[in-house]
């Protein structure tokens, strides 16, 4: 069921494409912040 849940989501942004880039965006962003703060 949890696969049938994902192709609803991914239904419903229009297009995969923009959900992954969107992933992808959010994991360089925080990727640049923790590089950015090495006191964490």
């Amino acid at each position: 069921m949890a696969s049938e849940n994902r192709g609803g989501l991914f239904a419903l942004s229009g297009l995969p494409a923009i959900s992954i880039l969107g992933l992808e965006f959010l994991g360089t962003v925080l990727l640049a912040i923790i590089e950015s703060k090495p006191s964490l």
